[in-house]
């Protein structure tokens, strides 16, 4: 998985009812990381994919609504898109579920 594997994996936790983590933390900082771009994420720092942050092409992402693969700093960006959307999709079910507004998640993740 290139792009945000974490948020459908913790959605899904807490839509089958794990309660033994932070979900309210966890979400709120998920969707820091769908919504604002990591400058330390645009630095491949030599790697052949995102090697310390989420979603390494977050700015392109949200400007043309997929990760173009010849500047998504990622593994693909076929995958990256697949992945980011989701991702924000399964963001958008979890803030339904507890009662938080989805922004524009449910948007992007269709």
């Amino acid at each position: 998985m290139t792009g945000d594997p974490t948020a459908p994996t913790l959605a899904t936790f807490a839509a089958m009812g794990v309660r033994n983590f932070d979900a309210r933390g966890a979400y709120a900082s998920l969707v820091h990381q769908a919504t604002v771009q990591n400058s330390e994420a645009e630095n491949d720092g030599d790697c052949p994919g995102q090697c310390t942050e989420q979603r390494p092409a977050l700015d392109t992402y949200l400007t043309k609504h997929y990760a173009p693969q010849d500047a998504c700093h990622c593994w693909g960006g076929a995958a990256e898109t697949l992945e980011n959307s989701l991702a924000d999709f399964s963001l958008a079910q979890w803030a339904k579920r507890i009662g938080q507004p989805d922004g524009d998640l449910a948007e992007r993740g269709t």
